[in-house]
């Protein structure tokens, strides 16, 4: 079952509740952005050194964006 909330956390959705809760800076120009330190796969790093560690957000969606190089990467392990 899903919900949303306006105005206030439903801190049991969140994993360890209260504590769990964790605030990021949002880095996007007309989106909603978060800088990463990491991205993994099964255990396996899938970013290249000099790429970018952006993620978009987009909680009305089910796709994840990547670079092609990083994609291809994420596929050579399934």
């Amino acid at each position: 079952m899903s919900s949303i909330t306006f105005g206030y956390y439903d801190y049991g959705h969140i994993e360890k509740g209260q504590n769990g809760l964790v605030g990021f800076d949002n880095v996007g120009d007309d989106n909603w952005s978060i800088m990463l330190k990491s991205i993994k796969y099964n255990d396996q790093p899938l970013q290249r050194k000099g790429t970018p560690k952006l993620a978009h957000i987009d909680s009305a969606g089910l796709l994840i964006q990547m670079p092609m190089t990083e994609f291809k990467t994420l596929t050579s392990y399934l």
